[in-house]
């Protein structure tokens, strides 16, 4: 604060200015946050620092608020709202971002973010049952990664499905040829095509994320 010369409650009227002005007395959300706001504009420069755009303030302060009882999903509007306070980051904050985060379980988001190391590649493949025996299918492999991260009775299939919807992720089929040679009883050559499923991570997704 000494390096800045700005007073510590100015800055948390920066970023609490949505909370004062709808009053919903939320204290321990109130609190919460302005530990965070304190921690990220002590590490942003003077230049930088800005109010944050009402059409995302409000309805993140509200998200906040509203998943006080959960840490992790609250981190993550939270994050959202930090970076509207930064010049440098705002345009990245979308105004649907918080309306995804609302219609995924904190387990889902998860889930999702796992994928964010592997976002530029397909993240499972699969293919039809007689090319692939023994080879588990995309539904089975995204049912993995959540048992690998440790989540007790995953709704995979749900989770999946609402990726889906939300068009973080997409499934893309791509056909092939395959060419066979002729055989003693079948002496004709022939052509036959397969299918393969890939999921794969959407160009919003991939900014959402």
């Amino acid at each position: 604060m000494r390096r800045t010369g700005t007073p510590l409650d100015t800055l948390f009227k920066i970023g609490l200015s949505p909370i004062s002005l709808l009053d919903w007395g939320f204290e321990k959300t109130r609190v919460w946050l302005s530990e965070k706001i304190q921690d990220r504009l002590q590490a942003t420069p003077p230049e930088y620092q800005q109010a944050p755009p009402s059409h995302l303030a409000i309805p993140l302060v509200l998200a906040i608020s509203s998943a006080a009882d959960n840490e992790d999903l609250r981190g993550l509007y939270a994050e959202l709202l930090l970076k509207a306070m930064d010049s440098r980051t705002v345009n990245a904050v979308h105004p649907s971002y918080a309306s995804v985060l609302a219609q995924m379980t904190p387990q889902e988001a998860l889930v999702f973010i796992s994928f964010k190391a592997r976002q530029s590649h397909s993240l499972f493949i699969d293919m039809p049952r007689k090319y692939n025996s023994g080879v588990a299918t995309i539904e089975e492999l995204f049912h993995q990664r959540c048992i690998e991260l440790g989540l007790i009775d995953p709704e995979s299939g749900v989770w999946l499905q609402n990726m889906l919807r939300l068009r973080l992720l997409e499934m893309t089929v791509y056909t092939d040829a395959i060419y066979q040679e002729g055989e003693y009883d079948n002496p004709g050559p022939s052509v036959e095509t397969r299918d393969e499923r890939h999921l794969t991570m959407t160009e919003y997704g991939s900014a959402f994320i």
